[in-house]
């Protein structure tokens, strides 16, 4: 087995341009990060406000639903009562003739 040894010859020269490189390089990570943070943010801001509307809205669907079903009762309970007195009154129209 051999073993393969590689010096790297770095000038001192490029050593300025590989620190900014890595500089800049960190910056743009460190960039990413803050816009990732802050999509996330963003994206968990959404999900709330939408399960807030969707809630707000199925709140007022069931309320008009509990609303309607009491209407229909009430008109049946009314209707009844109509038809009673309608009964009533061919009764008391038929007693005076």
């Amino acid at each position: 087995m051999q073993t393969i040894i590689v010096h790297a010859h770095i000038s001192t020269a490029c050593l300025p341009h590989i620190c900014k490189y890595m500089y800049i390089h960190i910056q743009v990570s460190e960039t990413e990060e803050r816009k990732n943070a802050q999509a996330e943010t963003a994206r968990r801001r959404a999900d709330k406000a939408l399960s807030d509307m969707r809630n707000y809205y199925n709140d007022i669907t069931l309320n008009n639903l509990a609303m309607i079903g009491t209407l229909k009762e009430e008109l049946k309970a009314k209707d009844e009562k109509l038809e009673r007195s309608e009964q009533l009154l061919g009764s008391v129209q038929a007693e005076n003739k």
